[in-house]
């Protein structure tokens, strides 16, 4: 429980309407996929709710002090679940508290410690049936031998048959390779320390590669309660979140609409995709097959940010 006290603490001298909008932010428009129930896919959901049957069920045969501890620990982490869905349900009633609470990953201990206690107790499972040399031992072994090295088997091929970063998965690999070259040469004209850099909405790995500040991207989102509101300032203005903005992404913005944007933002570059960009009349400082990188003609006096 120590570890709230940081938790809380990101909010401590904020007003709190920054807080309630930061708590709502945070959970139902940022990572809701995390934290609210009713986002949760219905293969997730019932596959999590075989594990709980199937773990009741391995926990009924006993075993040692030790293991009856961890599979006791991992029914408080259920308990925390069940938690997370009456007030994910109840959201509706008060979403400012529901976002107060969701907030701390009710769901995320059960994530880790009921397949932990599952495994040991199969594991125990095998070991008893082995004991007795029982046929079913060995057959119970290979059973599970195989199950985990399918689990590996299938991991690893599908990390190379695409061996790119997931937080790119929306590219193909000569999109991804395209984006990596762009993103070296942005290093090369961008000096270290200066302004930042307008990026395509779907990329997330600018950074990485680059080495260069960049407006804003969705993967990168700051947790305290003042930088979390004005993350989300930028994600709206910058990239017209699901339309909340009301004048689409940067990308599709007349010139001057994007000066006065780079202006506000310090931005004095930018990448535009060829598919889902259209050109731009500034200065073209590099292209690929799919990236564009425009050096923007923002006066420093212009460049003052918020």
């Amino acid at each position: 429980l120590l570890g709230v006290i940081p938790a809380v603490a990101l909010s401590w001298g904020v007003e709190e309407s920054w807080v309630r909008a930061a708590h709502r932010i945070y959970v139902f428009h940022r990572l809701r996929h995390h934290l609210v129930f009713q986002s949760f896919p219905w293969s997730h959901r019932l596959s999590f709710l075989a594990l709980v049957l199937a773990t009741g069920v391995l926990s009924r045969w006993g075993g040692t002090d030790q293991l009856r501890l961890v599979v006791r620990v991992a029914w408080a982490a259920v308990g925390l679940s069940l938690l997370g869905v009456g007030v994910s349900v109840a959201g509706p009633w008060n979403w400012d508290l529901a976002a107060r609470v969701l907030r701390y990953y009710l769901f995320r201990p059960a994530d880790a410690l009921l397949p932990m206690a599952f495994a040991l107790l199969v594991a125990q499972g095998v070991q008893a049936l082995l004991e007795k040399r029982r046929l079913w031992g060995t057959v119970g072994l290979i059973v599970v031998l195989m199950a985990a090295g399918a689990h590996l088997g299938w991991t690893t091929w599908s990390r190379w048959q695409r061996p790119w970063p997931r937080a790119e998965r929306a590219m193909s690999w000569q999109q991804f390779q395209a984006w990596q070259d762009v993103c070296h040469q942005a290093q090369k004209f961008i000096p270290p320390q200066s302004k930042a850099c307008f990026t395509p909405r779907y990329t997330q790995s600018f950074h990485w590669y680059a080495q260069r500040a960049e407006v804003v991207n969705w993967k990168d989102v700051p947790q305290d309660a003042f930088s979390l509101v004005e993350w989300w300032k930028r994600i709206v203005e910058v990239y017209d979140y699901r339309g909340l903005g009301g004048r689409g992404p940067w990308e599709l913005r007349p010139p001057e609409e994007l000066l006065q944007l780079a202006g506000r933002y310090r931005a004095g570059w930018a990448i535009v995709s060829r598919t889902q960009g259209r050109p731009l009349p500034f200065e073209v400082l590099y292209s690929n097959s799919h990236f564009v990188l425009y050096r923007l003609p923002v006066r420093c006096e212009q460049a003052s940010g918020r």
